[in-house]
């Protein structure tokens, strides 16, 4: 397995797929496509900013090889790069999307007149 594999299964996935077609798609930000990707986290999925960037110290010695996010600092960025791990950005737009769509769902089990809009870049994926 190489990281340019975990950029192919993130596409895999509608919402990520969706914004990679719209110019959007899921980015490695340090290291190279043909890099192994040791133990994958996705631990940079947080509301308006990220954990402190000692963190990536920690997880490299833990055997973090590669670390998902939605946003990547310069502070993170550097920190990655000393340590010799793969960061992968996802898109943003789509992240909160999927969080959306997997509200939703369980929202319409309850409610089964629930209606959905799409608007503001939202796509509605349903999943079961």
């Amino acid at each position: 397995m190489q990281t340019t594999d975990i950029l192919e299964e993130l596409c895999k996935i509608p919402e990520y797929e969706y914004y990679a077609k719209k110019g959007n798609p899921p980015i490695i930000v340090n290291g190279f496509k043909e890099n192994r990707p040791g133990k994958i986290v996705a631990t940079e999925f947080t509301g308006g900013t990220n954990g402190p960037e000692e963190q990536i110290e920690t997880q490299s010695r833990a055997g973090v090889g590669t670390i998902l996010s939605m946003h990547v600092t310069e502070k993170s960025l550097e920190k990655a790069k000393e340590h010799h791990v793969n960061m992968i950005q996802c898109s943003h737009m789509a992240s909160d999307v999927i969080g959306l769509n997997l509200m939703l769902d369980k929202l319409a089990r309850h409610e089964k007149k629930l209606k959905v809009i799409e608007l503001s870049g939202f796509i509605r994926v349903e999943r079961k």
